[in-house]
């Protein structure tokens, strides 16, 4: 899930919220004018202050940045959150949706500043992988190296999601089949 979050505050980007307007097939919204990069906690109804922001992280274990893939908005906030969490000496690691492990490789030589832009684009099978523009995402794989942030891909290749979607999960490899069980694919 792209854009599932464990903690109850959405880092907003947009200059504000409008309510939509009631009517016979539409429900009464509520909109809280949020400005550009603020964080806001829905429960209350507030703007974050940094600190309060850092008091929410602290017990946090396990975090789901969610983005929109070509807003660098996004991926700035991404950023900024990965780097405070590491700032403040919290162990971090990042799990990709975008690459499926066997990209671990090529991660890993690009975290320790063995690879270039370019040759890692393509051991990581960027375009093919993934397909969203580098440029979008190259501040954030510059953290990763400069901070030497442990990367890991957790996607299923497309060959496995193919076979599940198709349901012929007997076309799986056995120990993609191990993983995932019985499937039951009668919803």
């Amino acid at each position: 899930t792209r854009s599932s979050c464990v903690m109850p505050t959405v880092k907003l980007s947009l200059a504000a919220c409008a309510p939509a307007q009631p009517g016979p097939d539409r429900m009464l919204s509520y909109a809280y004018p949020v400005p550009p990069e603020v964080t806001f906690d829905l429960r209350r109804g507030e703007a974050l202050s940094p600190a309060q922001e850092d008091a929410l992280l602290a017990p946090v274990r396990v975090l789901y940045l969610g983005e929109h893939h070509t807003e660098p908005r996004s991926h700035a906030f991404q950023r900024e959150t990965i780097a405070r969490l590491a700032a403040a000496g919290r162990p971090v690691q990042v799990a990709l949706e975008m690459f499926p492990p066997t990209a671990d490789a090529a991660l890993e030589d690009w975290r320790e500043g063995r690879i270039d832009e370019l040759t890692f684009l393509e051991r990581s099978d960027w375009y093919t992988a993934w397909g969203f523009p580098w440029a979008v995402y190259r501040d954030l794989f510059l953290l990763f190296r400069e901070r030497h942030i442990p990367v890991h891909g957790v996607n299923a290749t497309r060959a496995e999601r193919d076979a599940v979607r198709a349901d012929k999960a007997a076309d799986l490899p056995e120990d993609v089949r191990a993983l995932l069980g019985t499937l039951d694919a009668t919803v």
